[in-house]
């Protein structure tokens, strides 16, 4: 989940930072409106990401999810930007999820010294 999780959010935070110079040149917001809107996202994103793993994580990176779609009032793009992102963390929390559980059952086979016996060789 930490790995998955992060790339969205980090990816989604580009998204955002590239929208600001669109969203104050085309649709006319007020730059410090803009700037805002990008450093609460920002702390949003790093917080999810410090905590991902746990509930607060995933809840924080949904919160963004939702600042995400909201945004789409003011860009459209950001709304069709917004839902793919959405998708994307939704797949995340649900398949990060598997993911870590099968690579937790992994490197506990790992640690785990094989049960097989050893073979000698007989010298016939």
């Amino acid at each position: 989940m930490r790995t998955i999780g992060t790339a969205v959010l980090v990816f989604e935070w580009m998204v955002f930072a590239l929208a600001v110079p669109v969203a104050i040149n085309v649709a006319g917001v007020e730059p410090v409106s803009a700037l805002v809107l990008l450093g609460t996202v920002t702390v949003l994103i790093v917080a999810a990401v410090a905590k991902l793993p746990s509930r607060t994580g995933i809840v924080l990176g949904w919160i963004v999810q939702v600042v995400a779609l909201a945004s789409g009032f003011v860009l459209i793009a950001m709304a069709i930007l917004g839902a793919m992102f959405t998708g994307l963390w939704f797949m995340a929390v649900r398949l990060g999820t598997e993911v870590d559980a099968r690579d937790a059952a992994q490197s506990s086979q790992k640690r785990s010294p094989a049960a097989e016996p050893e073979r000698k060789e007989s010298s016939s």
